[in-house]
């Protein structure tokens, strides 16, 4: 039976809290968030699940890990490393393996060299794992394509072209891909580099290394797609005229 705690309690987070009770090999013992209005809560109500399970959420993330001394924390609360860093290592730090969702973690040494020393470093002082994983980054446009080269005699040049309906998705995803947003603050927000499908550049310099390819360098390129017509989602409208999401391109060229 694998201990694990779920640490960050957002729509990622929810959804892999549900999956891990399904599991019969995983017990969760313990959840963490900041949330004001979910901290104290039972994580079943916040869950939709009959009947409590007695499993409340707290914000003290390091009480949480010293008293349940989990196995696995399944971390879920930002997409840039700078923001979990020390989150990431205070984790590894105590022995508890992670598994995490920040996109950016999947290849940390490619633009946060030196954080991913520091997130090195505590695993090794913990004698821990961290792993940055998820549908993209970590496996659709990146380890599938590995994977996938592997009854290849020879592999040149790797094309991964994906195509999702962020009418259907949660809020945050749709936030980042502008949606409802005029094409002038679309510019702005893109400035940012905060913007966009995160860990486009990541998932590229997995590939990259998976088959050996010496790149030179790595672009990403966003373009936004504008509403002919009005859409609703359940979260929000667009406009026609506003943007619908994006065209996301990551380039690797060796």
């Amino acid at each position: 039976m694998i201990r694990v705690v779920s640490y960050g309690l957002g729509p990622i987070g929810m959804a892999a809290a549900r999956l891990i009770l399904s599991k019969r090999n995983m017990q969760l013992v313990g959840a963490i968030d900041i949330d004001p209005d979910k901290r104290g809560a039972d994580l079943a109500d916040l869950l939709g699940r009959p009947g409590a399970q007695g499993l409340v959420v707290e914000d003290d993330a390091a009480a949480v890990l010293a008293r349940t001394r989990p196995d696995l924390a399944v971390h879920c609360t930002a997409s840039f490393l700078p923001l979990v860093v020390d989150q990431l290592a205070a984790i590894a730090r105590v022995g508890v393996n992670v598994v995490s969702s920040t996109e950016e973690l999947l290849v940390p040494d490619l633009q946060h060299p030196e954080l991913a020393a520091q997130i090195d470093a505590a695993a090794c002082e913990g004698g821990a794992t961290v792993l940055g994983t998820g549908i993209n980054p970590g496996f659709v446009m990146d380890f599938m394509a590995a994977m996938s080269s592997a009854v290849c005699d020879d592999v040149g040049r790797v094309r991964c072209v994906r195509v999702v309906d962020a009418g259907t998705r949660r809020l945050p995803l749709q936030r980042k891909v502008g949606a409802s947003l005029m094409p002038e603050q679309f510019a702005e927000q893109e400035k940012t580099g905060r913007f966009g499908h995160i860990g486009m550049r990541e998932s590229v310099a997995l590939v990259g290394r998976a088959l050996d390819f010496e790149l030179d360098e790595i672009e990403q390129h966003l373009q936004p797609v504008i509403a002919s017509r009005d859409h609703k989602t359940p979260h929000l409208t667009v406009p026609a005229g506003a943007v619908a999401g994006i065209h996301n391109l990551g380039v690797g060229k060796h």
